[in-house]
């Protein structure tokens, strides 16, 4: 029993979605897992990270997670430690597609079927920023505010102009950035 505040016993953050809990939390683990001086204080934080995202249940945050713990093995650290670092990088990774809550809100094909539909309605400029309970059928009686993808919700409101503009944009900053920040961009656009 988790004490403190839950969503259908997943632990939340103080916005109160356990999906932004733990994407915050993936995009910070890569830049505790690739600071230059780390000492056991990283390791610490590292593994308390981990453990709040398996916590939040949030499968995009494993993914992300999982990757990055699967690089940092394959990039950083050496013999045993690399051998378990990427053990551990593969079950996190893998561990997110076990996870079956039966939500309503869970109906992913269902909203990015109807985002991928707004955007050859509309492929130029878009529907405009937070309008996608506006494509969103009314006939499915479910209230869906976003594409829960950013590149689809990027599509759906700015139209392939503003996709094409967000990868440029997206590309310069990976292209630019050190590892640890390429990591948690990658995490933060997973999660």
């Amino acid at each position: 029993d988790l004490s403190g505040p839950t969503y259908q016993g997943r632990i939340v953050g103080t916005i109160g979605n356990p999906n932004s809990l733990a994407g915050y939390l993936a995009t910070v683990l890569p830049l505790v897992l690739f600071a230059e001086n780390k000492n056991y204080k990283h390791i610490i934080l590292a593994m308390m990270i981990i453990v709040v995202i398996l916590l939040t249940q949030s499968r995009g945050a494993m993914l992300a997670a999982g990757l990055v713990l699967f690089i940092h093995g394959i990039v950083s650290v050496k013999n045993w430690g690399k051998i378990l670092i990427v053990v551990l990088g593969i079950a996190l990774l893998f561990s997110f597609a076990n996870i079956g809550r039966g939500s309503i809100w869970d109906n992913r094909n269902l909203i990015w079927s109807a985002g991928l539909k707004a955007v050859a309605a509309r492929p130029i400029l878009g529907y405009g920023q937070e309008n996608f309970e506006l494509i969103f059928p009314k006939e499915r009686k479910m209230f869906v505010d976003s594409a829960h993808n950013i590149f689809l919700e990027t599509a759906v409101s700015s139209g392939l102009v503003g996709l094409v503009i967000f990868l440029a944009i997206v590309f310069v900053a990976l292209k630019r950035a050190d590892l640890s920040v390429r990591m948690a961009l990658l995490a933060f656009l997973i999660s």
